[in-house]
């Protein structure tokens, strides 16, 4: 059973409670490692990123954490760094920090709203169909494609260590409202995303968060998680937790699934960097 977890955010983004709430769950809970990944700083206003002057406190804060806790539990510091064209420079401020141990890439907004606004896709199911009526005239394919070339454009562009919740487009998919996963244009813009990450060496989530969302499954598809696999991509289990109590949510399910399309080994990020561990039961 995976024991770990490196998608974690805590009270210094939008997740709820105190770090050391977290790595004392994880301590009961038998974990073998814990990874704090809050969403870096953003220059606009949103609503669950790290407010830029309090990221010298979260770095502090994890580093205590790890030095107090090194003979029970390993921790990382780490971020989750939205790429969003044309805050480079000020994302690069804290995503290259010496002090991390890594980084999650993410995709949470797509282009401009009606006000200039970046457009939040996974903020709440209003939001997410207004964007698609104001910014690509009511036509989700266009939505969906320009998402995922923001992947790829990441992938291709950035350094970072795993790619966070792969088709979290998906989020408000529930019953296939907006758009099918079987239409062959979607099938091709995941197809392309795959080839590029295959070239990477980037590490996909399983990210398990999916299972409490409208869409009620992991990030990524079975379908996905299956290509990813025939492309020789490797994955890792997180939880994206947001509380304590959500660190290990579904991981059996998330094991069970990457053991049925044939993975018998995940990554972890260890004292050593990456490694890969075995799948158990």
């Amino acid at each position: 059973m995976i024991r770990s977890n490196y998608h974690t955010h805590c009270v210094f983004c939008d997740g709820k409670g105190d770090p050391e709430e977290y790595v004392k769950r994880a301590i009961g809970q038998g974990m073998t490692a814990l990874g704090f990944s809050c969403h870096a700083p953003l220059p606009f206003p949103n609503a669950f990123a790290m407010p830029a002057e309090n990221f010298p406190a979260y770095v502090s804060r994890i580093k205590a954490l790890q030095q107090q806790y090194r003979d029970i539990l390993p921790i990382f510091l780490g971020l989750e760094v939205d790429f969003i064209p044309g805050i480079e420079s000020f994302q690069t401020t804290f995503s290259s920090s010496p002090a991390l141990d890594y980084t999650i890439g993410s995709v949470h907004y797509v282009d401009l709203d009606e006000e200039g606004n970046p457009w939040p896709i996974d903020s709440d199911e209003a939001t997410f169909a207004r964007g698609i009526a104001t910014i690509f005239h009511g036509e989700v394919r266009p939505a969906v494609e320009r998402y995922y070339a923001l992947i790829r454009q990441m992938v291709e562009e950035r350094t970072h260590d795993v790619v966070g919740h792969l088709d979290v487009i998906k989020k408000y998919n529930h019953q296939q409202r907006y758009f099918s996963e079987e239409e062959s244009w979607y099938r091709a813009a995941v197809e392309e995303t795959l080839a590029v990450l295959a070239a990477s060496s980037m590490i996909v989530e399983v990210n398990t968060a999916g299972l409490q969302k409208p869409v009620g499954e992991m990030y990524p598809s079975r379908a996905i998680l299956k290509r990813c696999r025939e492309l020789d991509i490797r994955v890792m289990i997180n939880s994206d937790a947001h509380t304590p109590a959500h660190l290990q949510a579904h991981f059996a399910e998330a094991a069970s699934l990457l053991q049925e399309i044939g993975y018998r080994e995940v990554y972890q990020r260890t004292l050593n960097g990456w490694e890969a561990v075995p799948l158990t039961p």
